[in-house]
């Protein structure tokens, strides 16, 4: 998580921390933003069914 706010940091103020420039971690940081986000999506949609009981057996 340090790094993806470092990262959008990094947007947001114009600097290069990482060095994105130098190395081209943009992609690999974009990776990991997407996969996380999926991943927190699928969790609160599984805990949802399962708190309202919309799961089958």
């Amino acid at each position: 998580m340090w790094e993806v706010f470092e990262y959008v940091c990094n947007i947001f103020v114009g600097g290069d921390a990482q060095r994105v420039a130098l190395t081209g971690v943009n992609d690999t940081m974009l990776d990991m933003i997407v996969a996380f986000s999926g991943s927190l999506v699928t969790s609160i949609i599984s805990s949802f069914c399962k708190m309202n009981k919309l799961y089958v057996e």
